[in-house]
């Protein structure tokens, strides 16, 4: 460094080193090239099987012996299997169990098993690299979802092992016209739609396993109403935020059919932040999965979360990643928004991070359970012009809400724009367009607009 040179900024390096005698002793002026080579390290790596009892611990990987000049090894991402016990990882002390858990307090590798973290670094000043891994167990872990997207979410409640006595929930205590939302619990399922294997008394989980909690919803919420003119038409309640909303019959007779469906009156308006899952709200029980472009890594997702990030200005265009705002007392979501769409691109406002396989990511949409969004075109929620019509026209409940564009609010009172749940390309979407006079079921839209949103069921 500086403080070793002379004034001729000429350094003396002092090197211990085998040398080759035959070069004769003196000062050079020439440039100086060493070169080092670093020796083999050796290494052995034991895999140990922890806190487990003898014979109890199978698929445990062969343990390494070998020398390398590198600075790491990768470690297999075998994972061994323990009979009633969950692998936590890799830890370079023996852990220290508490209350059947496993804890380490030194380096831990492969966490879960997830294939995060599989380099040993080697000791270099060491003659060998030699370490002991040992093994980290929980038993099988059950999580008990409340299932809920309201207000007074209960808690979940994780249990491991055996359980003999299944866990009580409280019950939300959102208000619907004065009455709880929920009139109580009605039982545990392997899935958030209800749809899954049910418990009522203790189970021994054979793997990790979550069940939900199905509430059963007041008869005065969407999400109790079905599909008739007696328990459609009237004034119901979101059983997520306990808003109200006014919901009509309407049939439609063609040339030689007839349509009946559920159409809710005014827009919807699921405040920012609101998490949407599958008990109350039109969410795919399994979620979806996909690469998070950000990070590359392979992601679940099963709920929704509105999304809370401003819309105020012209350059938040987004083209495939959910954002609304509220205006005036309306609510506007856009389309990634509407669809229930989790994934968030690398570029949102460049229109060609749109794609088909983006959209594909919808987890339903933001309208409550048993409840969609008009599909263009399609048998099932169909919307044609005399069907969309009727709709518009129903006891004039239907408000014209205008547009969010750009951070501003505009065409209140004079127009209308709600998304479907159709791609229309890349870029766009269907949308359901009224101006007070012309009613249109088929226009398109970019997706980044700000549109209401009206939900519809259907028998």
């Amino acid at each position: 460094d500086a403080a070793n040179a002379n004034t001729a900024n000429n350094y003396n390096i002092a090197i211990g080193a085998r040398v080759d005698t035959e070069i004769p002793k003196g000062s050079y002026t020439n440039i100086f090239v060493i070169i080092a080579v670093a020796n083999p390290i050796p290494y052995e790596i034991t895999f140990n099987k922890g806190n487990a009892e003898e014979g109890t611990v199978t698929n445990l990987p062969a343990n390494l012996e070998d020398s390398t000049r590198d600075t790491a090894v990768t470690l297999p991402n075998t994972v061994p299997t323990r009979t009633s016990r969950k692998f936590l990882g890799w830890c370079s002390v023996q852990p220290v169990e508490t209350d059947n858990i496993d804890s380490c307090s030194g380096t831990t590798y492969n966490p879960n098993g997830n294939g995060a973290n599989l380099t040993y670094t080697l000791n270099q000043t060491a003659s060998n690299a030699n370490i002991t891994l040992y093994a980290m167990w929980r038993p099988y872990m059950v999580t008990w979802d409340s299932n809920y997207s309201g207000t007074n979410l209960p808690d979940n409640t994780v249990t491991y092992g055996t359980v003999t006595t299944l866990p009580t929930i409280t019950k939300p205590n959102t208000q619907c016209n004065g009455v709880d939302c929920y009139t109580g619990f009605k039982e545990w399922s392997t899935s958030a739609d209800g749809e899954g294997d049910t418990v009522t008394t203790g189970i021994t989980p054979t793997d990790d396993i979550t069940y939900y909690a199905i509430w059963n919803f007041n008869a005065n919420t969407l999400q109790a109403t079905t599909n008739d003119n007696t328990s459609c038409a009237g004034t119901k309640y979101d059983a997520r935020d306990g808003k109200a909303y006014g919901v009509n019959y309407i049939t439609v007779n063609n040339d030689s059919s007839s349509s009946s469906f559920c159409f809710i009156l005014s827009n919807l308006a699921i405040a920012s932040g609101t998490t949407l899952k599958t008990g109350d709200s039109d969410i795919k029980a399994g979620g979806v999965t996909y690469t998070d472009p950000n990070t590359n890594q392979s992601v679940t997702r099963t709920s929704f979360t509105l999304p809370t990030e401003p819309w105020t200005s012209a350059d938040q265009n987004y083209y495939c990643k959910a954002i609304m705002a509220v205006a005036g007392g309306e609510y506007y979501y856009n389309w990634y928004a509407a669809i229930a769409n989790p994934y968030q691109c690398l570029s949102p406002t460049s229109n060609t991070n749109a794609t088909a396989t983006n959209d594909g990511y919808a987890l339903g949409s933001i309208c409550p359970a048993g409840w969609k969004l008009p599909v263009a075109g399609a048998e099932d929620l169909g919307v044609d012009n005399d069907m969309f019509r009727a709709a518009l026209a129903s006891h004039g409940y239907l408000t014209v809400s205008g547009i969010f564009l750009s951070g501003t609010q505009g065409g209140v009172g004079s127009r209308g724009d709600w998304w479907s749940s159709t791609r229309w390309y890349d870029r766009q979407a269907v949308r359901l367009y009224y101006n007070g006079e012309v009613a249109a079921p088929y226009r398109n839209g970019d997706k980044y607009y700000g549109f209401s949103v009206r939900c519809m069921r259907s028998s």
